[in-house]
């Protein structure tokens, strides 16, 4: 019983010259892709009344990119690589045009179809010379998808850097396919369980390498970022330390301030109380000078009083005297009235000063007036 494939994906269908090839295999899904859309057109018109065909007018790359796309005069040499001069002149053609285009990666493309590993899917490449860069950048899982791989070469080197066999048959061997039959330019890979195995492991293996060198590389920058941090927050406490150093510093120079200011505050209270006892005493003695000055004052008064009177007795002496003398001459024996010397207002004052002057220079008032001059001070 022929073993007929799922879905067959061809790549790079052009004018449709593999429709024997579509029915040697036998398909429940054709589906065919070309980036041209003059070549789209025509396979539309020549599969129209075919059932489950497919027909998709875009360029397909290993990942969803923009590539630039050679368009020639003539569309079934269209290809990412440019054609070689010579080659282009022998067979008359023309660059048309060079741009770049937007691709479906071939994993959106097996996505849309739902292909899954179980089954027996095959993919045709014809790329115009590009079926070795095309399969080198495909991921392992999307070619674990198909178990038949057909590329059909060019019969001629047309393509500057164009895929050959040789290339050929390294990309596929290092995707776990081994080459099963070769016709003219066709070559059939088949998927080897065993080499396709080794390969994923190794593809899972090259995959945890680069994760474990993605996570020692994560590791490595926390390691910095932690060391850069670490390294400033001792910076920051060998600054905080200083500063506590510093604070404390202050707060032992405030206390010694504070305790020599509470020494001079009772110091100054006990010179305030001793200077308020002073001042009480220097009062006391003040008043005491007062009553003593008054006293004094008054004394003068009286002594003044007793002068005056005693001068009034003295002139009513004098001339009770005088008149002796005139009733009596025999006492002219006597020193002359005209010696004596009436006491004037003067003479009074002169006495009363002096009287002042010894009672003020006494060594009693002297002692009082020095220490009430100390009390003050």
């Amino acid at each position: 019983m022929k073993n007929v494939s799922d879905i067959i994906i061809h790549l790079g269908a052009g004018l449709g010259a593999s429709a024997a090839l579509y029915q040697e295999l036998g398909y429940k899904q054709l589906v065919l892709v070309d980036v041209s859309l003059e070549l789209a057109n025509l396979l539309s018109k020549k599969f129209a009344f075919k059932q489950n065909i497919y027909i998709k007018n875009i360029a397909v790359s290993a990942q969803e990119e923009q590539i630039e796309f050679n368009h020639y005069s003539n569309p079934r040499y269209n290809s990412q690589l440019t054609l070689d001069p010579g080659f282009i002149e022998n067979s008359n053609l023309q660059l048309r045009e060079q741009k770049w285009i937007p691709t479906l990666s071939l994993a959106q493309l097996t996505s849309e179809f739902q292909l899954t590993a179980d089954q027996n899917n095959t993919l045709i490449i014809e790329l115009n010379g590009y079926e070795g860069q095309f399969l080198t950048a495909l991921p392992l899982a999307q070619l674990n998808l198909f178990k038949t791989i057909i590329v059909n070469l060019q019969a001629t080197a047309r393509y500057i850097n164009q895929t050959n066999e040789t290339a050929l048959n390294a990309a596929f061997g290092m995707k776990g396919y081994k080459l099963a039959t070769t016709e003219s330019n066709q070559f059939t890979y088949k998927k080897d369980e065993l080499l396709s195995a080794i390969s994923q492991t190794q593809a899972q293996q090259a995959e945890l390498i680069d994760q474990l060198q993605g996570e020692r590389e994560t590791l490595a920058q926390e390691n910095r970022i932690l060391q850069e941090n670490l390294q400033r927050m001792t910076e920051e406490r060998d600054e905080q330390a200083q500063w506590n150093k510093k604070h404390k510093e202050w707060a032992e120079t405030l206390q010694e301030q504070i305790a020599t200011l509470k020494s001079n505050y009772t110091e100054g209270e006990r010179s305030q109380n001793l200077a308020l006892k002073l001042q009480a005493k220097a009062q006391v003695d003040l008043d005491n000078l007062r009553q003593q000055y008054q006293q004094k004052l008054h004394n003068e008064q009286k002594l003044i009083e007793l002068i005056k009177e005693l001068q009034l007795k003295l002139k009513a002496a004098a001339s009770y005297y005088h008149q002796l003398q005139i009733q009596h001459p025999e006492f002219n024996t006597e020193p002359s009235a005209s010696n004596y010397q009436e006491p004037t207002q003067n003479n009074l004052s002169s006495s009363a000063n002096t009287i002042d002057a010894k009672v003020i220079n006494s060594p009693q008032q002297q002692a009082r007036s020095k220490n009430a001059s100390k009390k003050r001070k």
